[in-house]
């Protein structure tokens, strides 16, 4: 019996040891966790923590640091009970990261994006290896990028995006063989883009764009076959595109914009056949636009502000997927072609700032998805094709600086979200539109320079709360003591206005002292015509009321 009692006891001791075994590291006392010291050092430079995120850091003595807000541990094996992720994403934290925080040995994920981290990314953080996942966008940080990142071999993405860095891109990096995203954009970067990037041939994503970057797009850029996003735009980038990108076979987003890259468009582009993005913009590429029909996936081109020349080519219309074309500010010439009326699902069509000659086309009144239309600053001439007023999408609509022709349409017309109308600067005859009136999102109205006739709708303005730039000058308008001015009374609504202009017309009576009331403050931009661009610009001069 005794025997019987003695074993009883011995598998007692055994299943109270087991479960003080099976006891998680994280309900051992706080004091005791090998990581509270290295979280306390990261929380002591903390210096504002408005939404009280780390309170449960040490304030209660008896609460682990794995049941900290943010802090993740491990639950097997060597990293059982110790820090492995860290997420302080978006808290609005102000200070500086502790060099405490390299020796977080087990941290796998470094997550501080969306706060107010200022400082230098410390090197120490070299020192954690297996870190995997660092992203510290969205911060003030400073200083240059810690080549000792490059000790931690198991890094899958480093995200550093919308800081203060400076310095160069560490050469080192190239030897993370395991790194899929390397996103720096937004920082103020310098020096010539390392070669030995080209050797991150896991990279998915390497987006630089917003620095400041010089020197050639490194040819080895060329072996990494699994690109899928390129991002370089807005840098100092020189020399002509390496051929050896034509290897990035999986690339779908292409954006080299806001550079000097000189040359003619490489015909190497039409082979890169996942392209969803191509954006070339503002740089010095010169010639005719190469057949790029073979981009089926094609949704976003975007070539303008370069020195790019012929025709528009007929082909674009084959690019079903197209949702957003700009060929802007280049010295394109002929005719808008019929078949860009074939891009169903087209949002926005940027043609501005060219030599195009001819109509417009009636056709593009069958882009039922068409938002924002920019045709001004070329050589259009003939009336506005009626077809064109039965896009009810329309936001923008910008057709001045041509030699249109004819009247605007006065039948009943639906534009429920038209913001910009400008058709000024052209031969425009007939009235303003009572139509205008039912646009109650519209923010510029713009037909100055022109032969319009009529009285100005009193209707306008009545229900344009967000109306901000009326430009009616240089034209046949009319008013007397007697009637015309009562569209002044419907502009009170328009709170927002800012710069009114009916000069050079036939307006005669004397200005109603309640306009100084609806005009306080009221200016001109330095360009009217610019208005597209930009409507809350800062702007110079005071109300002008011609005679």
């Amino acid at each position: 019996m005794a025997d019987t009692g003695n074993s009883f006891l011995l598998v007692l001791l055994l299943l109270a040891s087991a479960a003080s075994a099976d006891q998680p590291a994280s309900m051992a006392h706080a004091d005791m966790h090998p990581d509270r010291l290295e979280l306390m050092s990261f929380k002591s430079l903390i210096r504002s923590d408005p939404s009280l995120a780390l309170a449960s850091w040490g304030g209660n003595q008896s609460l682990p640091p794995c049941q900290w807000r943010g802090v993740t541990c491990g639950a097997w094996g060597k990293r059982r009970g110790r820090v492995v992720e860290l997420d302080l994403s978006n808290l609005d934290l102000l200070g500086t990261i502790s060099p405490s925080i390299g020796n977080l040995t087990y941290l796998r994920r470094l997550q501080v994006p969306m706060n107010r981290i200022g400082g230098t990314i410390p090197s120490e953080l070299g020192r954690l290896l297996e870190l995997r996942h660092v992203n510290l966008s969205y911060n003030a940080l400073e200083g240059g990028i810690p080549a000792m990142l490059s000790e931690c071999k198991q890094l899958e993405n480093i995200s550093l995006a919308f800081n203060s860095l400076s310095g160069r891109i560490p050469p080192a990096l190239g030897g993370l063989s395991g790194l899929r995203i390397l996103q720096m954009p937004y920082n103020k970067l310098d020096g010539p883009i390392p070669p030995a990037l080209g050797l991150l041939n896991s990279l998915q994503v390497l987006s630089l764009y917003n620095n400041s970057l010089t020197g050639s797009i490194p040819l080895e850029i060329g072996n990494l076959t699994n690109l899928v996003i390129l991002s370089m735009s807005y840098n100092h980038l020189t020399g002509s595109i390496p051929s050896s990108l034509g290897n990035l076979q999986k690339i779908e987003n292409l954006q080299l914009s806001g550079n000097q890259l000189p040359g003619p468009i490489l015909s190497f582009l039409r082979n890169l056949s996942s392209l969803t993005i191509l954006n070339l913009g503002t740089n010095k590429f010169e010639g005719e636009i190469v057949p790029l029909q073979a981009l089926s996936s094609l949704s976003v081109l975007i070539l303008h502000e370069n020195m790019l020349h012929g025709g528009i080519p007929s082909w674009l219309g084959n690019l079903s997927s197209l949702i957003y074309l700009s060929l802007g500010a280049n010295a394109m010439t002929g005719a808008i072609p019929e078949s860009l009326a074939k891009l169903e699902l087209l949002s926005s069509l940027i043609l501005a700032h060219n030599n195009l000659t001819g109509s417009i086309p009636s056709s593009l009144g069958n882009l039922h998805t068409l938002s924002d239309l920019y045709l001004d600053r070329n050589q259009l001439t003939g009336p506005l094709p009626p077809s064109i007023f039965n896009l009810s999408s329309l936001r923008i609509f910008n057709v001045q600086f041509n030699r249109l022709t004819g009247s605007l349409p006065e039948t009943n017309i639906n534009f429920p979200v038209l913001r910009i109308f400008n058709v000024g600067f052209n031969q425009f005859q007939g009235v303003i539109p009572l139509w205008l009136c039912n646009s109650s999102m519209i923010s510029t109205i713009a037909v100055e320079v022109n032969m319009i006739s009529g009285t100005v709708p009193p209707c306008l303005g009545a229900r344009q709360k967000s109306l901000s730039v009326l430009t009616l000058e240089n034209n046949q308008l009319h008013a007397s003591e007697d009637d015309g001015w009562g569209f002044l009374s419907s502009l009170t609504n328009s709170s927002l206005l800012k710069f009114l202009d009916f000069s050079t017309n036939m307006l005669q009576g004397v200005i109603p002292q309640f306009l100084e009331h609806v005009v306080h403050h009221v200016s001109v931009p330095e360009s009217v015509a610019d208005t597209h661009k930009d409507t809350d610009m800062v702007i110079k001069s005071i109300l002008r009321i011609g005679k």
